[in-house]
């Protein structure tokens, strides 16, 4: 790629985070919501190291990614080419990522090494499993429980009627901190056929922050959903597609 292009596409990821921001904006105003209530998270799974350079070096700190070797690999290419992506040690130790992946056994002690919230807790096990393994690194691992409201057989996650039952293990467990809930949806061409999990999970967000404290986040809402997931409650989108593409 020459400077040129790469000076193009630097500012394309610029100006499409930008109309996120400012679209997201616009809608909470349509809504009456606070706009300093909600995140994006921009999801650089698939992404090229040199667009997310170019976030971090516009100000981004947080970022969501799925898979563990994935990430290793961008992190080592980042660190390894700090001039030519303008770049610095500093700016590389203050950076985040959250887990939005599959979860699997194998895989959890380097996720707890590098992601600060898990996204995609989707049962009991991996709630006991977490915890074992924050206890010996001597940390305190932050989660999201994952809502599968439709139940999908192609997606892991917590239907309505097995959520209390999780709840009621996880606030035993002295290593993990319940943040909240992640809620994965059908995919649909229109999506307001998934309205009615959108609405139910804001039902169990609103239920549950009353009595559990730690709890403060409700990630709901991608690049083609994001407006209908801000209707019902949302604090965190998942963007990837609109900022990336």
């Amino acid at each position: 790629m020459s400077k040129d292009d790469m000076k193009s596409r630097e500012q394309a990821v610029i100006d499409n985070y930008n109309r996120a921001v400012d679209d997201v904006a616009n809608e909470l105003i349509s809504l009456g919501i606070n706009n300093d209530t909600v995140s994006i998270l921009p999801i650089s799974k698939g992404v090229a190291s040199h667009d997310i350079a170019t976030l971090i070096n516009y100000g981004l700190k947080v970022f969501g990614e799925s898979r563990v070797q994935e990430l290793d690999l961008k992190l080592d290419e980042l660190d390894n080419n700090l001039a030519e992506f303008s770049l610095t040690q500093e700016k590389l130790k203050d950076l985040e990522f959250h887990f939005i992946g599959r979860l699997q056994s194998n895989k959890l002690k380097k996720i707890l090494n590098r992601f600060s919230l898990i996204h995609s807790v989707d049962s009991k096990r991996y709630l006991v499993e977490i915890d074992k393994l924050s206890k010996t690194e001597g940390i305190k691992q932050g989660i999201l429980l994952q809502l599968n409201l439709a139940k999908e057989d192609s997606k892991t996650g917590l239907s309505e009627d097995t959520l209390d039952d999780v709840l009621e293990e996880v606030l035993k467990l002295e290593n993990i901190n319940l943040r909240g809930f992640m809620l994965v949806t059908p995919y649909e061409d229109d999506i307001y056929k998934n309205e009615i999990y959108f609405k139910t999970a804001q039902k169990i967000y609103d239920k549950n922050i009353k009595v559990i404290k730690s709890i403060d986040t409700l990630s709901m809402g991608m690049s083609n959903d994001y407006k209908l997931a801000l209707a019902y409650g949302s604090n965190l989108l998942r963007l990837g597609t609109i900022i990336f593409n």
